[in-house]
């Protein structure tokens, strides 16, 4: 048995409540947690008051605490207790996705100049074993692609939207049960699974991404056009995260889009998260699971404690190489009721293009460069959803009405 390991735990919210919790009950036999650091004093929380420290020194400078557990929110705060605790030669395991993705090269150049083990299984895909799975179990296996669906508050809304709801009854119904937030913009706006995609890009292919330099878009332009059209082309409408090696590069995005029942995507169905790795050797891997809540991600949390204890930090076989996402080409679904946002981009190839109820609908081909045109705010009034490259082949109805030159300049 591995020896007992002394921790501070930073954050007491969902995550980190789940990670007591679980170490509690389980009698895990090689983590004595000793101290626990918050912020808000006022907050009313599962242990005592006495039981938590409100000055981060009280872990950072405490030279018997060797492992950090790091789950606040705030991604910048975090990133400076990660740097301190490796730096005062600690041990870290977070599950900030936000602030692992933002801050990916600095935390690989710490990690390795301080010889400390920094893991984040959590940050991506809570339970699931993604980031394990790539870096170590296929470190020698070439990656073709890696697709996700790895937020499960925009997968139960679209799951209620194929069940009836319209996109408010589901967003409701999502915060009522806890799994969204009041303002749910990271997750439906695809913020949080672009994060998840950026570390993955770095696992399964070596590449470094900054966050404004991947294209997301989000689902809060849903509506039941959207549904009854997927739905009659035996589509499924998912957020999907997509890490794809192409001749000129890797690709790297998130947005919607309309999966074919035949993907296993499309089964991946409420909160749950589900990711499909293929290999050029050994074909593809599909895993699924709870993608988040306090009881899975605590989980993952705790589940790095053992490679923490073997000093058993990432390989990062692929590389590290800070990169661009290439400029790919894509079949899409595109909505919006702002039709002078139309004027600033430009289609490869329209296959249809109707209004309705104020409306206006462009089915086409068209490529990233084109997209990133309209800003982030901007897309929050585009639905943006990506077809399967072979929609043109298999939709005969849309090979006869294709058009070659672009309507809309």
């Amino acid at each position: 048995m591995a020896q007992k390991i002394v921790a501070g735990l930073f954050g007491f919210g969902v995550v980190g409540e789940g990670l007591y919790k679980l170490i509690r009950q389980s009698g895990y036999p090689n983590v004595e947690l000793k101290t626990i650091v918050v912020q808000d004093k006022e907050k009313k929380r599962l242990l005592p008051p006495e039981r938590f420290n409100y000055n981060k020194d009280e872990i950072l400078n405490d030279s018997e605490i060797e492992l950090v557990f790091e789950l606040i929110s705030d991604a910048e705060e975090a990133f400076m207790i990660v740097k301190a605790a490796l730096l005062s030669g600690k041990n870290v395991v977070t599950a900030n996705k936000k602030m692992v993705a933002t801050h990916l090269a600095e935390l690989i150049e710490l990690q390795q100049k301080t010889g400390k083990v920094l893991l984040y299984e959590a940050a991506v895909a809570g339970a699931i074993p993604v980031v394990q799975t790539v870096d170590r179990y296929l470190a020698w296996q070439n990656v073709k692609s890696i697709r996700g669906i790895f937020n499960g508050t925009s997968n139960y809304i679209l799951t209620a939207l194929h069940n009836g709801l319209n996109y408010q009854e589901a967003l409701r119904e999502a915060q009522l049960k806890g799994y969204a937030e009041a303002d749910p913009t990271l997750d439906v706006g695809g913020y949080d699974a672009k994060f998840k995609s950026i570390i993955l890009a770095l696992h399964g292919f070596g590449k470094l991404y900054k966050p404004e330099e991947v294209f997301h878009a989000g689902i809060q332009c849903i509506d039941s056009h959207e549904i009854v059209w997927a739905e009659s082309h035996n589509y499924t409408l998912k957020l999907v995260g997509n890490i794809y090696s192409t001749d000129n590069g890797v690709s790297i995005s998130v947005l919607p889009e309309f999966v074919t029942t035949e993907d296993k995507l499309s089964k991946v169905n409420g909160v749950l998260n589900g990711v499909t790795v293929e290999t050029s050797n050994s074909g593809s891997y599909f895993l699924e699971g709870e993608g988040a809540g306090s009881g899975p991600t605590g989980q993952a949390v705790l589940g790095d404690v053992a490679p923490v204890q073997t000093n058993s930090s990432y390989l990062y076989n692929k590389g590290v190489e800070e990169s661009k996402p290439v400029n790919a080409v894509w079949n899409i679904y595109l909505k919006t009721d702002v039709e002078a946002l139309l004027e600033q981009i430009t289609f490869d190839q329209i296959f249809e293009e109707s209004k309705y109820e104020g409306q206006h609908r462009i089915i086409g081909r068209i490529s990233v460069s084109e997209l990133e045109k309209l800003s982030e705010s901007e897309r929050k009034h585009v639905f943006i959803g990506k077809l399967p490259d072979n929609f043109l082949q298999s939709n005969k109805e849309y090979q006869a009405n294709a058009k070659k030159d672009p309507i809309l300049t």
